[in-house]
């Protein structure tokens, strides 16, 4: 999972279907989820950013930012 997570800022669409789609991992043993799902399960009912700031160098750069 790559990103920022914000359920405040998601419009209700893209808010019910996160919760759907973490019920249904929710039913998985955690020793078997995927690096995503864990990320999306301990995400639930926060803000979380897991964009790497140096892969931005290059377009600060090319940009002069």
């Amino acid at each position: 999972m790559a990103g920022a997570w914000d359920e405040e800022g998601m419009v209700f669409t893209d808010r019910m279907l996160c919760k759907v789609l973490q019920k249904a991992v929710s039913k998985k043993d955690p020793s078997t989820y995927e690096p995503w799902m864990v990320a999306l399960m301990s995400a639930k009912g926060q803000k979380c950013d897991w964009t790497d700031k140096e892969y931005l160098k290059p377009v600060f750069e090319y940009f002069d930012i």
